[in-house]
């Protein structure tokens, strides 16, 4: 009797140190649970930037667990789970500065631009600018997990050999699927170039977004993508010379940071936002476009150097100038150069390293470089800065001028100039500002508005010494905003009561003083339709590179552009051909291809 019931006493401690052992294993886990979670946590913070719709594929939970178990292998091999709070915190880094770089440049950090981080301490304020109240999401999960991994302790580890064959299992596993759905490299760039492109770092995590951009390298183009590319080309339409103009023999194109259309002829207050550019519009030799769609992606202010001098879409990820550094260009300033045999020069205020704009000179044929270590700081506004304000900038230009070292006069020039002070978060010194606003508008777009007058004053003056110089007749002033200026702050702004007069789609004006063909034009166009319209100005339609766009003079224009970061088509859209929607669709892909395989010298005419 007592041998049966030792025995049962006996298989229930038996029991009951299993069920403890099973609970300790399971303990054991929690970290590599709780670092899944984390990748959840991300993709569900990247989708309410576009949609939520990864939350229901399952490729998001899949490659969630692909990359958690690479994150764990320290913890496996060291069963330390400090391992796993250091890799967690790595990641927020990661996490956070993605969201931050999202914001401001519509896609997660190119693996090329990790290499180059130094040249954020050219944009602090910028990046300060960006973060936002959701970022404390990631530090607080972090401090939570440790917590629970302190508090649910395990005297267990989890088996390496089980872990590491359940992980190669699981990988195999999910690559026979994605190999049968189309591949990793198809699926993924299919989300890049899609409608929804932000889905891709939500679906794949941002270590997918790194292993397609690292195996993309060593891929070649397809012939169907040749195929598509040539054909794309034969139903382009020609370029034709504008009748009965005067092509003006100088170019000056002032880009101006983060100027947005709204802006010109807005009364705030009772005070006019830009009243010298209010002014130029309302010129009778003047030129001007009123929607021009900002479609600059991950280089921004390079971009839009790319699209209205080169006439070509951004690249689908990075900056153009920084990927493909070796890449050959056909701009608006070699042509100046090869049929007017003009000098060109590009002032910018920034380090030439900054967005690697050293290369856009040398690939664009820009003559003469001027940059940040070449202009005097000694003026009282630009005390302790890093950057020269608009108004220095302007003022040290016309001396250029004045002195022959810039466009001197009999010279034929195209000057390409670049503004600053309009650049993110607008700061600007109370006593700078000639605008004050008393209403409860909200502060972001206070100090817009402030810098956008302060710009406006700063070319005023600008194109007055213009004016009085005896070749102002004969040089075509172009004034454009290189992209949006609000686009973080766009959906707060606009969900004011008090700023329904700033639009929720992101138009930069284009202003031509001086034009040979000088008209009014409220239809949507794109900055890449800038370049053509350059060239039928300027009397440059000979030149072998016409551009991906099309120039507002085409009368079979279909008034129609798109959005590369949505690839979302505006304007008359419903009136707009079905072959035109279609080779629109196209243009981003097209674009990025022929700047990613150098392929733009089988695409130029050779007449």
């Amino acid at each position: 009797m007592f041998g049966k019931d030792c025995s049962l006493h006996h298989k229930k401690n038996l029991g009951i140190e299993d069920r403890l052992l099973k609970r300790e294993r399971r303990l054991a886990r929690l970290p590599i649970w709780l670092m899944w979670l984390k990748f959840i946590v991300f993709s569900v913070v990247w989708c309410s930037y576009c949609r939520y719709f990864p939350l229901v594929r399952w490729e998001t939970y899949c490659f969630a667990a692909i990359a958690t178990f690479f994150c764990c292998i320290p913890y496996v091999l060291t069963r330390k789970r400090w391992t796993v709070i250091l890799v967690m915190v790595i990641l927020d880094m990661l996490f956070v500065s993605n969201l931050m770089y999202a914001r401001n440049y519509d896609t997660a950090i190119p693996l090329s631009s990790y290499m180059i981080a130094g040249n954020l301490k050219d944009f602090i304020p910028s990046v300060i600018d960006s973060i936002h109240w959701i970022d404390s999401i990631f530090p607080i999960y972090t401090i939570i997990a440790a917590v629970l991994m302190r508090r649910f302790k395990s005297n267990e580890s989890v088996r390496k050999k089980n872990y590491f064959i359940f992980t190669t299992a699981f990988i195999a596993l999910a690559a026979l699927i994605m190999h049968f759905d189309g591949g990793f490299m198809w699926k993924y760039a299919r989300a890049r170039y899609g409608f929804f492109h932000y889905d891709a770092v939500a679906e794949y995590t941002l270590f997918g977004g790194m292993t397609y951009e690292f195996l993309q390298k060593n891929q070649k183009i397809t012939d169907v993508d040749k195929s598509n590319i040539k054909a794309w080309f034969d139903g382009k339409s020609e370029l034709k010379a504008l009748e009965g103009i005067e092509p003006k023999q100088n170019c000056i194109y002032i880009l101006c940071e983060s100027l947005e259309s709204w802006l010109v002829g807005k009364t705030i207050d009772g005070q006019e936002l830009t009243p010298n550019l209010n002014k130029y519009v309302a010129d009778s030799n003047t030129l001007y476009a009123s929607k021009v769609l900002s479609q600059v992606k991950g280089g921004r202010s390079i971009d839009g150097q790319l699209l209205s001098c080169a006439g070509m879409l951004p690249i689908d990820n990075g900056a153009f100038s920084i990927r493909y550094p070796n890449t050959d260009y056909y701009s608006v300033q070699k042509a100046m150069k090869e049929i007017k045999g003009a000098n060109s020069y590009l002032l910018t205020i920034d380090f030439p390293d900054t967005w690697s704009q050293e290369v856009v000179v040398d690939r664009f044929g820009i003559d003469t470089f001027i940059s940040h270590d070449n202009w005097n700081y000694d003026a009282p506004e630009n005390k302790g800065l890093e950057r020269l304000r608009d108004k220095s900038f302007f003022e040290q230009t016309a001396k250029l001028m004045q002195e022959g070292k810039v466009l001197k006069e009999g010279e034929t020039a195209f000057v390409q100039m670049v503004t600053y002070s309009g650049h993110a978060p607008f700061a600007l010194p109370e006593e700078l500002k000639d605008v004050h606003f008393t209403s409860d508008l909200p502060s972001i777009l206070k100090d817009y508005m402030s810098v956008a007058h302060y710009t406006d004053e700063a070319i005023g003056k600008f194109v007055d010494y213009l004016k009085s110089r005896p070749d102002y007749e004969n040089t075509m002033i172009v004034i454009t905003g290189d992209h949006e200026g609000l686009r973080q702050h766009r959906n707060k702004i606009c969900a004011s009561p008090v700023a329904k007069f700033v639009p929720a789609d992101e138009f930069v004006p284009f202003i031509v003083l001086n034009s040979p063909k000088p008209m009014r034009y409220d239809h949507v166009m794109g900055q890449i339709d800038i370049y053509p319209t350059l060239l039928q100005l300027l009397g440059l339609t000979d030149y072998c590179w016409t551009g991906l766009g099309r120039s507002i003079f085409d009368e079979n224009n279909p008034h129609i552009a798109i959005s590369p970061t949505s690839n979302k088509i505006f304007g008359e859209t419903d009136e707009a051909d079905t072959k035109d929607l279609e080779r629109l669709q196209m243009t981003p892909k097209l674009s990025d291809q022929i700047i990613s395989y150098n392929l733009i010298k089988d695409y130029i005419s050779r007449d």
